[in-house]
């Protein structure tokens, strides 16, 4: 069977896969502060949910679209391993103040023929990225955290392609969970985050071939190095047979290695979004 093959076969299941690392701002609710909670014996909960955010091609696109897209609602929690909207997580190893884990992103797809920086050239194709995260907790109750993470990364439109690594340095923080009822809460979460990336990963969006210069466009290549800020809020929701919430996205790349790019036309985007699932089983 040709890689061709294989990446049509699992395209469906990338997708989901790229879709649940980009709700990762909404659905946040499985923060660290819930990790002392979780059963020794493995707890599924599953359900169907919705997704819909205003966001931008990519970081310095001065385009954005709006999508609205169904999803399944997949989560398993135990004391070493959960699956949720934030992707797998697997403790390869935890102790009072670190563990490490295992964590991820995505990116949407762009039609370059919808962005006019990117005419002519080829599609930026779903993105999924993975890989180990060394998380840092200076608090007992674990709701402010440290991360460190480097992430091998893929996009899959036609074939399923290596477009390098990225990772980050973040700091992340909930809020201890009020009361909105009987049984439901909710809880604030913030993460402010920089980023670096490959040469390979960032010419994945920004380079520009020799075959794609226009008069308007000339050929560009970029280094590995810096890769922009990102400040994140939200605000999460649980309640009896649902998860719901709302996150906002700051993002900065001034100083950023691909800043002079071509297909970059501003260095500040903003992004909103919304989540909501129905639970089918579990709670």
């Amino acid at each position: 069977m040709t890689l061709k093959k294989v990446a049509n076969l699992l395209k469906p299941i990338l997708t989901i896969f790229a879709l649940t690392l980009l709700s990762q701002p909404v659905f946040a609710d499985d923060a660290s502060t819930e990790e002392s909670k979780a059963p020794k014996k493995g707890k599924w909960t599953f359900g169907v949910g919705v997704f819909g955010a205003s966001l931008p091609h990519y970081a310095g696109s001065d385009q954005s679209q709006t999508i609205v897209l169904p999803f399944p609602y997949v989560r398993y929690k135990s004391e070493k391993l959960s699956i949720d909207r934030t992707g797998i997580v697997q403790k390869l190893w935890d102790s009072e103040s670190f563990s490490l884990t295992i964590s991820g992103q995505g990116a949407i797809k762009v039609d370059s023929k919808d962005n006019k920086a990117r005419a002519g050239m080829t599609d930026l194709g779903w993105v999924g990225a993975a890989g180990p995260a060394l998380n840092w907790y200076p608090s007992k109750d674990k709701s402010l955290f440290v991360q460190l993470t480097t992430r091998a990364a893929f996009s899959f439109d036609k074939d399923i392609e290596n477009i390098g690594w990225q990772g980050e340095t973040s700091l992340n923080w909930a809020s201890k969970r009020q009361a909105l009822g009987p049984q439901s809460s909710w809880q604030f979460t913030l993460k402010a985050r920089v980023k670096f990336a490959n040469s390979k990963h960032n010419n994945y969006f920004y380079g520009v071939e020799n075959q794609y210069v226009t008069a308007t466009r000339s050929s560009y290549a970029s280094d590995s190095g810096y890769a922009g800020t990102d400040l994140l809020v939200g605000i999460n929701f649980n309640g009896d047979g649902y998860r719901a919430g709302i996150f906002a996205r700051y993002s900065n790349i001034s100083g950023a290695t691909f800043e002079d790019s071509p297909l970059v036309r501003k260095e500040h985007n903003g992004s909103i979004g919304f989540s909501y699932a129905w639970l089918f089983s579990g709670n």
